[in-house]
């Protein structure tokens, strides 16, 4: 009987833990709801795993920056983090972000949408672009510890733009426009679960805020 009561005990704080993580995360007038000050839950989230991908990847800090940075016109990832130079930063701690997120959600998907700078001759702009997700893809997949399989055919989609949305990110007023306008590439990282896409596309990918699509 003894036993009986201790391991009910631990069950019963164990469970009051988890409900009190539930409530932190649903309720409007916790502390979570400063957190999501100026963020809302996407209306798409319909379950607790969905819930709970949406607060992985905003503890990830994707909602705040999910590009990958890359040396002019090069396909080398920049992991400098060199405060002279205008660049994405962070992108090494960013990638293993996202490798935790793949680990903890097993049905999710990485997409890896790859630019190139708006100065690359469009006849190679393309192929260009897809070296560059080629070289995120291998520090996604190749790089994992060893027993951890992630497989590109199952969860790692890679879309090669080119310039298509890099023109778009320059003609627009959002903030990774800057680097558009520099003439610099990028890739940004996308994960999904469930039909469930995060973080939000800038306005761009929709040419929501982009005065003209010329040259597309």
């Amino acid at each position: 009987g003894r036993w009986t009561v201790s391991f009910t005990s631990v069950g019963f704080l164990r469970f009051k833990r988890t409900c009190r993580r539930i409530h932190e995360v649903l309720a409007a007038d916790t502390v979570m709801s400063q957190i999501f000050a100026d963020l809302r839950v996407p209306p798409e989230v319909k379950t607790l795993e969905q819930l709970s991908f949406f607060d992985a990847v905003y503890q990830a800090n994707l909602y705040v920056e999910n590009r990958i940075g890359f040396y002019f016109a090069s396909t080398k990832i920049d992991f400098s983090d060199d405060a002279n130079i205008k660049n994405v930063v962070g992108s090494r701690a960013r990638i293993e972000e996202v490798r935790k997120v793949m680990d903890r959600f097993r049905n999710a998907t990485v997409i890896i949408e790859a630019h190139c700078g708006t100065r690359a001759p469009r006849e190679i702009a393309t192929p260009f672009s897809r070296q560059r997700g080629l070289a995120v893809c291998s520090e996604l997949i190749l790089r994992r510890p060893q027993g951890v399989n992630i497989t590109s055919d199952e969860q790692v989609i890679l879309n090669a733009r080119g310039l298509e949305i890099a023109i778009c990110a320059a003609n627009s007023k959002h903030p990774y426009g800057v680097l558009a306008r520099e003439g610099k590439g990028w890739v940004e990282l996308y994960l999904c679960l469930q039909n469930l896409e995060l973080p939000p596309r800038p306005g761009y990918w929709l040419d929501e805020e982009s005065p003209n699509k010329e040259g597309l």
